[in-house]
């Protein structure tokens, strides 16, 4: 259901666009994995997207997980909303290639609601461009605010910016790295999932004063890697950042009940992670307890790194139900 606010701006005339087409725009090679269903121009800034919440997906529904309480479901399908707006009303190729430089996300308590489950199918994605940029009248840059409804429930709130590369410029900047790191650390790091786990067991620091954990990476992946891939995905980084922050959570005594959910999280992409370099991810509870609200644990940092090098840092915020 769309928001009211938004009922009387969305061009109704305006053809919806086949699933084959959405798959191409949110660049998918699986039909399991398209989640976005729709997408509607209501100026040249604004756009109110809808996607399914699957039922059955092999990742989104994975034991007892469910996607009307994971943050990460409704990045996923923002994710998908933001590709497919950008191609179709930005006028971006679709050779191009995405970079996502920076994610910030939070949901709301309405996640909580057992009827939430009950209310609706289809999730509504409103998208504002805050800001592009442009180089010879192409749009390369793009800011922009997603909000999302399920039935008439408010559930989540981000910001996010991608930049966009022709394929041919990229491919270009990435050989000699792709070449130096297959050279140097070899294929052997790319291992089978056991289910959908995508860290090691966490273990203290040498200090003592983190949590840490390697990535593991399978190429094969039918969801992370479900288009051909030279280096981490973010989408990747981002769940092994909640699984590590989940588990840090629960050693540290935070957890008053064994359900908790990722509620925020903002995280940075600093440089492209490689698949075939060890990549470690180190999480420390924040010790200011003035940093957590009713229902939240204190912040969680998590950096990650390759060869002593930071790749990525995320700041994350655990829930608990009321």
């Amino acid at each position: 259901m769309v928001p009211p606010t938004q009922r009387a701006v969305i061009d109704t005339a305006a053809p919806i666009v086949e699933h084959d087409a959405i798959r191409t725009l949110a660049h998918k090679r699986f039909p399991e994995n398209v989640l976005l269903t729709d997408i509607r121009a209501c100026s040249d800034d604004h756009f109110v997207c809808t996607g399914r919440i699957p039922a059955d997906h092999r990742f989104f529904n994975d034991s007892g997980r469910t996607p009307h309480e994971d943050i990460l479901f409704y990045t996923e399908v923002g994710r998908q909303a933001s590709l497919a707006v950008t191609h179709a009303f930005l006028n971006v190729s679709l050779d191009d290639v995405f970079i996502f430089e920076r994610s910030q996300a939070a949901i709301t308590p309405a996640i909580w609601d057992p009827a939430l489950a009950r209310s609706a199918d289809d999730v509504v994605i409103e998208i504002k461009v805050r800001e592009t940029v442009r180089r010879k009248n192409t749009v390369t840059r793009v800011v922009a605010e997603h909000v999302m409804y399920v039935g008439d429930q408010h559930v989540f709130q981000g910001t996010g910016t991608w930049t966009m590369q022709s394929a041919a410029l990229f491919k270009r900047l990435r050989r000699s790295t792709v070449e130096t790191a297959s050279r140097v650390e070899g294929p052997d790091l790319l291992r089978p999932y056991p289910s959908n786990v995508v860290i090691s067991a966490p273990a203290p620091a040498q200090d003592n004063t983190a949590l840490t954990a390697s990535l593991i990476v399978d190429g094969a992946h039918p969801y992370f890697f479900d288009h051909p891939c030279d280096h981490v995905p973010g989408m990747l980084l981002l769940e092994a950042c909640a699984q590590l922050s989940l588990g840090a959570c629960a050693q540290a005594g935070l957890a008053p009940s064994p359900r908790m959910a990722l509620m925020a999280y903002d995280m940075d992409f600093t440089q492209v992670v490689e698949c075939n370099v060890p990549t470690t991810l180190s999480a420390r509870v924040s010790s200011n307890q003035a940093s957590s609200s009713p229902g939240m644990a204190p912040a969680i940092e998590i950096v990650v790194s390759q060869r002593g090098a930071v790749a990525g840092i995320a700041r994350m915020r655990i829930g608990f139900p009321a």
